[in-house]
């Protein structure tokens, strides 16, 4: 009989908190949505500001789609957060650091490699490259480092610029969690609430082309320490706050607040806003029941899957939707686009996420793997010898 492949995805500790992978699928299809909006005014043109107040409103909170990157930053300030502050909060099992690290290259390396090398003659057929040329950027974008070597965004995976932040962020919370949750609930608390915007007022001072500070951790840490505080006020505080359709409706209004922000604002209240959105996502009614809903949890739970194949597969549908849909009006070419483009941008990350990711969620892909290998090859049993010990000694 036919087996169908889950599209659940699978979590190293076990607990599935499916609003979290609600708040996924908020920000994977803004950025989805944000893209094709921008490849239709690449190929159609800007059409400038609309006179209707409806529509105008409508295309500043498209335009702004973008913002589901620091809302990615956030989620994942908390998902990491979350361990550090059990066992400094609560008394929870200690985060072993070689454990914890080797997990991040276990989980996060082989869909991302792939994708690159994917990506790899499109993008040298499209820039006229050669493979000599193109080889030194995939390099660094295989160990993250291609905006600190070139001071420019990844060429062959340009969506890979916030994977590099989100790295940097994955290297600094075992020296972070320390300093924010051993205090006191009332200096730490305090500490964090002066953090989030500080800090987006501090980077307001950036100047312009500093490359470098802008496309690191240092121009977006605000959002990652939101989901660490978010972490904080989840073990210590979620308990006590009361279910509420208030929730629902602030958390609406607190969508449409965080879309419409310009970066400057975005940057100081940001962060606050969506530690807000945690609590409609956990203590809403409806939200709560909308980000739990299977079609929304499981798409969003798909979010690195779509967003490593989505621009390549946009690539080829815009080419296609432009070459036989003819002229029309800019917001008709939009509906259109963003109608026929999703299905197709989560059909492939769907595939993506089944055959490459999804497996690789399994903290003991790489055991499996050798042992399928020893099975078959007494040669390559001998030279994986040393990485096995390193993978067992991760989950014990």
């Amino acid at each position: 009989m036919l087996r169908i492949p889950s599209f659940r995805r699978i979590t190293t500790s076990g607990k599935y908190l499916a609003e979290v992978d609600g708040l996924r699928f908020v920000a994977i299809l803004s950025v989805l949505v944000f893209h094709i909006y921008m490849m239709d005014i690449i190929h159609a043109g800007d059409p400038g500001l609309p006179h209707n107040p409806a529509v105008a409103l409508l295309m500043r909170l498209i335009g702004n789609g973008k913002s589901g990157v620091p809302l990615f930053f956030a989620i994942s300030g908390f998902i990491l957060g979350l361990p550090f502050a059990k066992a400094y909060l609560v008394g929870g099992e200690p985060i072993r650091l070689k454990a914890y690290l080797l997990r991040r290259v276990t989980r996060l390396e082989p869909p991302y490699i792939a994708s690159l090398l994917i990506r790899t003659v499109p993008v040298m057929l499209y820039l006229h490259m050669t493979f000599r040329a193109i080889l030194p950027h995939l390099l660094a974008s295989m160990v993250y480092l291609h905006m600190i070597v070139f001071q420019a965004e990844p060429l062959v995976q340009k969506v890979a610029w916030s994977l590099e932040i989100e790295i940097q962020f994955y290297l600094l919370v075992p020296l972070l969690a320390p300093l924010l949750y051993h205090r006191s609930a009332v200096l730490r608390r305090t500490l964090f609430l002066l953090l989030l915007p500080g800090l987006g007022v501090i980077q307001s001072f950036f100047p312009p082309n500093a490359f470098i500070l802008t496309h690191s951790i240092l121009g977006w840490a605000q959002f990652f320490l939101a989901g660490m505080f978010l972490a904080d006020l989840y073990l210590m505080d979620f308990k006590r706050v009361p279910a509420s359709w208030l929730w629902d409706i602030s958390g609406v209004l607190l969508w449409i607040l965080f879309f419409w922000m310009d970066d400057p604002a975005l940057h100081i209240w940001g962060p606050l806003v969506l530690v807000a959105q945690f609590f409609g996502a956990f203590k809403g009614s409806l939200l709560r029941r909308f980000y739990q809903a299977a079609p929304i949890s499981i798409l969003g739970g798909m979010c690195y899957s779509l967003y490593l194949t989505h621009s390549l597969v946009l690539q080829g549908l815009a080419w296609a939707f432009y070459r036989f849909a003819g002229k029309a009006h800019f917001y008709a070419h939009l509906l259109a686009s963003e109608i026929l483009f999703l299905p197709f941008l989560f059909f492939f990350g769907a595939v993506y996420f089944v055959l490459l990711e999804r497996p690789c969620m399994d903290k003991r892909w790489p055991q499996k793997l050798m042992a399928f290998l020893r099975e078959r090859s007494p040669l390559a049993r001998r030279s994986l010898a040393t990485v096995q010990e390193a993978a067992e000694d991760s989950t014990e």
